[in-house]
């Protein structure tokens, strides 16, 4: 049985530290971190097959759903760091995947797009990833699905707006 606190914002509301029991795991950040973790490593043997990382993946894909992106686009879009996405862009043009897209006036930032292998490989690899997906997803309804969404995306927009503490 999964343990339910009546009022969860109780043991976090001292600044002398927690009145009664505080369990990391009755917060959803402990369970937000271990899906993320599991599935990177769900995903990254499911895409040993094709070839790719998920950090491949993640930035294939993105490219895919938004054109030509900046190395800090697609450090937000795929929640990696601006160094290990600028060490995978690298490779990924290296193996034909992606072509250097034309600078901007200025020349500073250096913009990248799949080449048609890249393409080729997206839509390779788009059943595996959909495998994994449906794998994590298993169980839920579309309205349940939909309400975690609607949570998330509330909860990540509280993380950002908040984090300058």
């Amino acid at each position: 049985m999964v343990n339910q606190m009546e009022n969860w914002k109780a043991p976090l509301e001292t600044r002398d530290g927690p009145k009664g029991s505080f369990r990391i795991t009755d917060y959803p950040m402990h369970y937000f971190a271990a899906i993320q973790k599991r599935n990177q490593v769900n995903l990254a043997r499911k895409l040993e097959h094709v070839a790719l990382t998920p950090l491949d993946w993640r930035i294939i894909a993105a490219l895919q759903d938004h054109g030509s992106m900046t190395i800090n686009d697609l450090s937000e879009a795929t929640v990696f760091d601006r160094f290990k996405v600028a060490r995978g862009v690298n490779d990924l043009v290296g193996r034909g995947y992606l072509n250097d897209a034309p600078r901007a006036r200025d020349g500073r930032s250096r913009r990248v797009v799949l080449s048609e292998d890249g393409q080729r490989k997206y839509h390779e690899t788009f059943n595996v990833v959909a495998e994994v997906y449906r794998a994590n997803f298993a169980g839920l309804s579309d309205a349940e699905f939909n309400q975690l969404m609607q949570l998330l995306r509330r909860i990540k927009d509280n993380v950002y707006r908040t984090e300058g503490y």
